[in-house]
């Protein structure tokens, strides 16, 4: 700032001998000059005054930093004396007592209190132990207690003479345990005592409190050393760490649980499944991992909401945990899909395992609000083995992809599949049905089944046959396909007319059979000749090829004759959709067996567009409404308006309705509302063996032979 000033100075004596010069001069002889005295009387001060401004700045920048410097140079030299002052003084002098210690902190805190003689004083290294979170207990080398501080007495539930005088042996004070539940106390101690080079670190044992109960705690054991470096005792320091504790288990449950069912997430599942295949991959071990999708789970998520589809995967859980093992690992994987691993287990047991979960899925009833609803599961299966390489991305997709071919082939089921084989949208062509199915027909590898049919009006029940409808099921590679799966590709090979006659004539046997065994019974509460015609009706489907054989009928009217079988036991159904395509044909087949004393049914009626125009010409018996329209009956307008006109047309021509596919209460009541004269579907009975039904028959008994019929029934 003086620089500056000095050449302000300067600027002001020099601009006036510019102004005298100004007066006495003529001014435009002093403009007229060649510019040097402009440059000299006003530029040249002007820059002067510049330079001095901008080197005081920098002067003054400079002197406050050197000021700095000099105040911290200072200030470590003060608090180096004071610690050599302290340090001193620690030796030499006694502690103070507290009055004395206030009064220096007030003094050193004073703003005044500069420059005296720095004093220190010795705080008791008890009071600094009694305030730390950790408990410390310091025992001697026969284990008796030398000091407690107030944490671990608290814990501990010390009373005050065991804290005055802890002379306690610290093994009867602190139990400390493994996870055994057998006190380790004595035997850390131990080890501390043999080993004093190093401390001991235990993470989160168990700790017996007499006053908290179990408590979790981490634990640190140092050695106390002597000046010659002999171990004179040990220091246990510990922490509770029971909260924390309890909140890492909270986050990991909410990070690996799902929260809604309770079992393991996706990720978690994910995780521990990769883990398994790269942990044994030197072990020759079979596992085993089942993808599964409950069937159904819509229409209750439809129709009740989220919350009854909530409370609905709880108790499907519950099913799945109850038949794992110990080991195995179930996972909800998101929506209505779950898996299962079964480790260590060969597919042989798994499959029981999975039929026993199916078998209690087809027994099972969800009810919400007054109503019943049946499901079912389509499970894959995937056998899978350790010491092969496997991914994990891509055995997760094997085995969605047979659970995909479990719901293909009509669900409720499962599919098995191995991991070797390449499984597409074109897996049932892959399987090479035309030689398959042609050794099936040869080797009567087909089954057969049958579903009851029920009544839902009461004036059926007293003159009522019991109906059933014959399937034909086909077992391969440890699955069983139904008619959906393979009987397209048997159309395209011209088969289907070979399997109807295959069905016919092994149900007329089954059920010759059995009329047979009753007409040759004499016990006294039966009859010496049991007609079956009187309680039974048996329906059995007609594919397209059976239907454009004009003999077919003969073929029929020929085998019911053989077998020894009225004709009024059975009805034959066909299809609408051949029935429109092949209307001349079906006619012809229906009327001559219904000259026969055969009844006739038009299956899936309702899904084309021009069979009304016909109806009114084919001999049936019984329109069987098609399932599309039945499923969402009790939730869609439109389809229950479609049932109601169907079933009113039935009842103007004098025709039975049946309705197809009722999986659950409120579709059966809608259906009995309307007043549909039967009901068919899982939740009026699931298909059983033929075979498990002529048992039955056998006795002569007279009750319908119903898979979980509801009691409403």
């Amino acid at each position: 700032m003086h620089l500056f000033a000095f050449g302000l100075s300067i600027f002001i004596l020099w601009s006036s001998i510019a102004l005298a010069a100004w007066f006495y001069l003529d001014i435009k002889a002093y403009f007229d000059m060649t510019g040097w005295l402009a440059n000299i009387v006003f530029i040249q001060p002007l820059l002067l005054v510049i330079f001095f401004y901008v080197l005081s700045r920098n002067f003054a920048k400079l002197a406050k930093r050197q000021e700095k410097m000099s105040v911290s140079a200072s200030a470590s030299h003060a608090k180096s004396r004071l610690v050599n002052d302290a340090d001193h003084q620690t030796q030499t002098t006694t502690p103070m007592d507290e009055n004395t210690n206030s009064t220096l902190l007030a003094q050193s805190s004073s703003p005044n209190h500069t420059r005296r003689t720095p004093t220190t004083y010795r705080i008791h290294p008890e009071k600094i132990l009694n305030v730390v979170s950790s408990c410390v207990i310091a025992c001697d080398t026969h284990k008796s207690i030398l000091y407690i501080n107030d944490e671990a007495c608290e814990l501990m539930d010390c009373n005050a003479q065991n804290r005055q005088h802890p002379t306690k042996n610290i093994v009867a004070l602190l139990n400390i345990q493994d996870r055994q539940a057998n006190n380790i106390t004595e035997q850390v101690i131990n080890e501390q005592l043999k080993h004093p080079e190093r401390p001991f670190r235990i993470g989160q044992v168990q700790l017996i409190s007499a006053r908290q109960g179990k408590r979790f705690v981490n634990l640190l054991t140092n050695p106390i050393l002597a000046d010659n470096h002999e171990i004179e005792g040990v220091v246990l320091s510990f922490r509770d760490v029971t909260a924390d504790r309890k909140v890492m288990k909270q986050l990991y449950r909410q990070a690996s649980q799902d929260a809604l069912t309770g079992l393991i997430n996706r990720g978690s599942f994910e995780q521990f499944l990769e883990q398994l295949l790269m942990s044994n991959a030197e072990e020759h071990v079979g596992h085993v991992l089942a993808y599964i999708d409950l069937d159904h789970f819509k229409i209750v998520n439809d129709s009740c909401g989220h919350a009854a589809g909530d409370e609905l995967l709880r108790q499907v859980s519950g099913v799945f945990q109850r038949h794992i093992r110990q080991i195995d690992r179930v996972a909800r994987l998101g929506g209505d899909e779950f898996a299962i691993l079964l480790q260590g287990c060969p597919v042989s047991r798994a499959i029981g395992i999975i039929e026993g979960i199916l078998q209690e899925l087809r027994a099972f009833r969800f009810i919400w609000q007054e109503k019943n609803f049946v499901i079912g599961a389509s499970v894959g299966i995937v056998e899978f083995n350790s010491h092969v390489s496997h991914s994990l991305k891509g055995l997760l997709t094997t085995a969605d992809k047979a659970c995909y071919m479990a719901k293909k082939l009509g669900r409720d089921q499962y599919f098995v599949l191995n991991l070797e084989k390449s499984i597409n949208s074109a897996d049932i062509q892959l399987l090479e049905w035309g030689k398959y199915l042609q050794n099936a027909l040869k080797n009567h590898d087909f089954t057969l089944f049958a579903q009851p049919i029920v009544s839902l009006q009461d004036e059926h029940h007293a003159h009522s046959h019991q109906q059933y409808e014959i399937f034909v099921r086909l077992p391969h590679d440890q699955n069983t396909f139904t008619p959906g799966s393979f009987m397209p590709e048997a159309e395209r090979l011209g088969l289907t007319e070979a399997i109807d006659r295959w069905v016919l004539t092994n149900t007329f046997a089954a059920l010759s059979h059995i009329q047979q065994q009753a007409q040759q019974q004499k016990h006294p509460h039966k009859p010496a000749s049991v007609n079956l015609s009187d309680q039974y009706r048996f329906m059995i489907n007609l594919s397209s090829q059976s239907v454009q054989n004009p003999q077919f009928a003969d073929y029929i009217t020929e085998q019911i004759i053989q077998s020894g079988l009225p004709a009024a036991l059975f009805c034959f159904e066909v299809s609408e959709p051949v029935t429109v395509a092949h209307f001349a044909q079906t006619k012809a087949l229906f009327t001559a067996l219904r000259r026969s004393g055969c009844s006739c049914s038009l299956d899936d009626f309702g899904s084309g567009f021009s069979s009304l125009s016909y109806l009114r010409e084919l001999p049936v018996n019984y329109l069987k409404i098609d399932g599309g329209f039945v499923q969402n009956l009790a939730s869609n307008d439109i389809d229950a308006a479609m049932v109601r006109a169907v079933n009113q047309v039935g009842r103007v021509m004098n025709l039975y309705s049946i309705a197809e596919s009722v999986e659950d209460e409120a579709t059966l009541e809608a259906l009995r509302r309307i007043g549909v004269d039967f009901a068919q579907g899982y939740f009026c009975g699931r298909p059983i063996p033929l075979s498990d039904l002529c048992f039955q028959l056998e006795k002569a008994s007279t009750t319908p032979i119903l898979l979980h019929k509801p009691s409403s029934l």
